[in-house]
C-alpha cells in the first residue's frame, strides 16, 4: 500500500517534471507525464536534462538528493521514491528495455542501385587495406586524421558522388568550435570529412571502435568515443567534450544521437551545446541533405544522389547555464531545419 508521504512526494515531483519537459520540448506539444513515464524513452530526459531535473527537485524538496540514485532512476515513480528516501526498485531481468517508437524508413526519392553499390564496394576493397596499413605506421593524432580526410575525399570523388558545399567561409579561420549537423545516414561522417577543411574530432558511439578497420581509424585519429549506455558514461562524455575544446581542438557532433528513419529531425540532445557553453566556444550548425537518398537507414544498397552541405553562421554562447544551453539547442535545431534542402 502506498503511504501518504509517498503520495505527497509524487504529487510534488510531477509538476517539477512537467515544467522541465515543457522546457525541453519548447515549441512543440510536450509528452504527457505520469508516474509510469520513462524518463528517457517517453520524456526525452537524458543525462544533462537529468542533472537539471535533480537540481529543480532539490530546490522544490529542500533536500540533497543522492546522485547515484538520481542517475539510476528510470521513471518518474523512481524519482518520487528517491525523494522519499526509498531505494529504487529494479526491473525483473525478464523485462525488455523500452525503446523509442519510430516510424518506417521514409522512401523520399531513394533509388537503389546494385551496380553502384558493387562499384563502391570494389573501391573500398582496394582502398581500405592500403589506408589501414598506412594508419598503422602513421603517428596518432593530426597526421592520422589528415590521412582519413584525404581517404574520404578520394573515395567520394572516385565514387562520383557530387557534394555541394555552401557557406564554407563560416568555418575558415574559426578557432576551436563545436560543429553540429543533422544525422541522415551512416555515411554522414565520411561525407563531412570529405567536404570540410577543418581538423575535427568526431564524437562517435561506443560500438564503432569494435568494428574492424573502423576502430583502428577512430583510435589513430583520436576521435572521441562517447559511451551512451548509462547516464554516468554520458556525463563523462560531456566532460570529455569540454576538455577537448579547452585544448583548442574542434568537435563534430550529431546531436540527434542516431540516424532518423523519417525526414523530420529527431530531438536534439543537449551534450554538444552544454560543452560549447562550458568551454565558451562557438557552435557552427550544418544542414546536411541528400545522404538519406544515398544510403537510407535499414539497407546497405546505395542509391545515386547528390549531397548538399549548408554551413550556417556560428552562434556564440552567452552567459548562463541551463537556459543558455536550451536556447542554443532550440536555435540551432530551428536553423538546421530551415536550411535543409528536401
Amino acid at each position: 500500500m502506498t503511504r501518504p508521504d509517498q503520495e505527497n512526494d509524487a504529487g510534488r515531483v510531477l509538476p517539477v517534471v512537467r515544467q522541465l519537459v515543457a522546457a525541453i520540448h519548447r515549441g512543440q506539444a510536450p509528452p504527457s507525464v505520469s508516474l509510469l513515464s520513462d524518463l528517457e524513452c517517453d520524456l526525452g530526459i537524458y543525462s544533462l536534462e537529468r542533472l537539471e531535473l535533480a537540481a529543480r527537485l532539490e530546490q522544490a524538496f529542500g533536500i540533497r538528493l543522492p546522485a547515484d540514485r538520481v542517475v539510476d532512476a528510470a521513471s518518474v515513480a523512481d524519482l518520487a521514491a528517491v525523494a522519499n528516501g526509498a531505494s529504487i526498485p529494479r526491473a525483473p531481468a525478464s523485462v525488455e528495455p523500452r525503446t523509442p517508437r519510430r516510424g518506417p524508413v521514409a522512401a523520399e526519392s531513394y533509388e537503389p542501385s546494385l551496380l553502384f553499390t558493387l562499384y563502391v564496394a570494389l573501391l573500398l576493397t582496394v582502398m581500405a587495406p592500403v589506408v589501414w596499413l598506412l594508419l598503422l605506421v602513421c603517428p596518432r593524432g593530426r597526421r592520422a586524421a589528415a590521412l582519413l580526410r584525404w581517404s574520404a575525399r578520394t573515395l567520394v570523388r572516385a565514387a562520383g558522388c557530387p557534394i555541394e558545399v555552401r557557406g564554407l567561409d563560416h568555418l575558415r579561420g574559426l578557432p576551436s568550435s563545436v560543429v553540429v549537423a543533422n544525422h541522415e545516414s551512416f555515411v554522414d561522417s565520411v561525407i563531412l570529412l570529405a567536404a570540410l577543411p577543418n581538423d575535427l574530432k568526431i564524437a562517435v558511439n561506443e560500438r564503432l571502435p569494435g568494428v574492424p578497420m573502423v576502430g583502428t581509424a577512430i583510435r589513430k585519429a583520436a576521435h572521441l568515443v562517447v559511451n551512451r549506455a548509462t547516464v554516468k558514461s554520458r556525463l563523462a562524455g560531456s566532460a570529455a567534450m569540454v576538455e577537448i575544446l579547452r585544448t583548442g581542438e574542434s568537435l563534430l557532433v550529431f546531436p540527434e544521437g542516431t540516424t532518423a528513419r523519417a525526414p523530420a529531425l529527431l530531438p536534439f540532445r543537449l551534450g554538444a551545446f552544454a560543452a560549447a557553453v562550458g568551454a565558451g566556444r562557438p557552435i557552427v550548425p550544418i544542414a546536411l541533405s541528400g545522404t538519406r537518398r544515398l544510403l537510407p537507414r535499414g539497407t546497405w544498397v546505395l542509391g545515386r544522389a547528390s549531397v548538399c552541405l549548408v554551413v550556417l553562421p556560428p552562434l556564440q554562447p552567452g552567459p548562463g547555464a541551463w537556459i543558455e544551453i536550451v536556447r542554443l539547442r532550440d536555435e540551432v535545431q530551428s536553423r538546421i531545419a530551415e536550411a535543409r534542402i528536401r
